[in-house]
């Protein structure tokens, strides 16, 4: 199956195939670029072998970066205090 690679901007990664379009955040630090895995936003209807996908973004990333870091963290999670009305 074919599929495209982009980097539309700093911050995201996009994986496209003909099925489905999944986004990554992206971020470059001293070390090289982090790739966050946690949370990629799915668009498509079929299922996708992420570990696949997260496979070939890294590799990708790799032809312009000397040093591709998967981060994994799980996204904070923040409460809202809200008030009654």
């Amino acid at each position: 199956m074919s599929y495209k690679i982009s980097r539309p901007d700093r911050h995201t990664v996009i994986y496209e195939n003909c099925e489905s379009k999944i986004e990554f955040e992206v971020e470059l630090d001293s070390r090289g670029i982090a790739l966050y895995t946690n949370s990629p936003k799915i668009l498509g209807d079929v299922e996708v072998d992420l570990p696949l996908v997260i496979s070939k973004v890294k590799s990708w990333l790799e032809n312009d970066y000397n040093e591709v870091i998967l981060d994994d963290t799980p996204l904070p999670v923040f409460e809202f205090w809200g008030h009654d009305t």
